[in-house]
């Protein structure tokens, strides 16, 4: 992918030719009589979004990341998120699956709400985590679209599920063990009367199509997956798609192999969904087709995971990726948004 600068540059050079049309345009100011399209004024404002870490404790944890094994490299990537998060976000954590546990059993013992006192319980429950059992990916899924439903702010701010995993989903029962594919290294290890359990789950991008669906994206964090199998890299890719390719077009999820990569990963996904949000002093009906800032013209890019999407009832853009980093980067507070059909100015 071309970095932002570069795109900058062939944008610039694309449109030469436009550039008095362009300056008309954006002289002419919301609701003259022109017949162009004027743009809006947005501010960026600070959110306090909602986010739910949704945390893989099953028995593989227990394995290495780092040096201290990856359950505790996660516990150190959280507790130090959280210390940077501050009053900026709301978060809450679904931990799965169940305490002491050899198997599938999720019944949500262990799920804290986002909420303005919920730090301090996560931080706790997250401390006391332990590996064992197995990987029930879509039950906590669900758990994590519960919680936000429940958590009376749906659609009055920012949400976002954030999935760390270091292997493929399991537990449904409703597969056949002789038939399915094995989440396990060995397909014969599914192939007994009870290997349902080890059956690759094939439901977890349906949980988070349904959060996508409530405007909720869901960002996939494989931990080590490297060492894996390409089916389990397979159904992390189909989860991180349906969740909104949060980590880009060609790898739609993320990847952390060291300690120091996931407390990076997690940090930029408060960041951006605490600081990258544009509220525009103006109602719009449709998505824009750019936006401007200082002089620069940012094209919308569309793919997997555009550069901004846009909450026209709420008279909102949420900017993603490196125009976000650029947002933050530049300080750039005011902004020009230039809608497809018109702006109507708000008094």
């Amino acid at each position: 992918m071309r970095s932002l600068g570069a795109r900058v540059r062939h944008s610039r050079h694309r449109r030469s030719l436009v550039a008095v049309a362009l300056g008309a345009l954006i002289a002419a100011g919301c609701g003259a009589k022109t017949g162009l399209v004027a743009p809006c004024i947005a501010e960026a404002v600070t959110e306090t979004p909602d986010i739910v870490f949704v945390l893989d404790r099953s028995g593989s944890t227990g394995g290495p990341l780092g040096a201290r094994g990856l359950i505790d490299d996660m516990k150190d990537s959280v507790e130090a998120t959280l210390n940077a998060v501050g009053s900026a976000a709301r978060v809450g954590v679904v931990l799965y699956p169940d305490r002491n546990t050899d198997y599938c059993d999720f019944t949500g013992q262990d799920v804290v709400a986002p909420s303005e006192t919920s730090l301090e319980q996560v931080r706790t429950l997250v401390r006391s985590a332990q590996p064992g059992g197995m990987t029930p990916t879509f039950d906590a899924l669900n758990a994590a679209d519960r919680v936000l439903r429940e958590s009376g702010a749906s659609g009055a701010r920012r949400q976002l599920v954030v999935l760390a995993t270091d292997g493929g989903a399991q537990c449904n029962p409703s597969l056949d063990p002789f038939q399915c594919d094995c989440s396990e290294n060995s397909q014969t290890s599914c192939r007994w009367t009870e290997g349902s359990r080890y059956c690759l789950d094939p439901r977890p991008p349906e949980a988070a199509s349904m959060l996508v669906s409530r405007g909720v994206p869901t960002a996939v964090i494989g931990l080590g997956v490297g060492l894996f199998p390409e089916r389990i890299l397979r159904q992390l890719t189909a989860v991180s798609q349906a969740g909104g390719s949060l980590g880009g077009s060609e790898r739609p999820y993320f990847l952390a192999t060291q300690p120091q990569e996931l407390t990076a990963i997690l940090r930029r996904l408060v960041v951006e969904s605490a600081y990258c949000t544009l509220r525009i002093e103006g109602t719009i009906r449709t998505t824009p087709r750019a936006i401007e800032f200082e002089g620069q013209r940012f094209e919308r890019e569309i793919g997997p995971r555009p550069s901004w999407t846009a909450r026209p009832s709420e008279r909102r853009l949420l900017l993603s990726g490196s125009l976000c980093e650029f947002a933050i980067e530049r300080r750039a507070r005011r902004w020009n948004v230039v809608p497809n059909d018109r702006c109507d100015v708000v008094d």
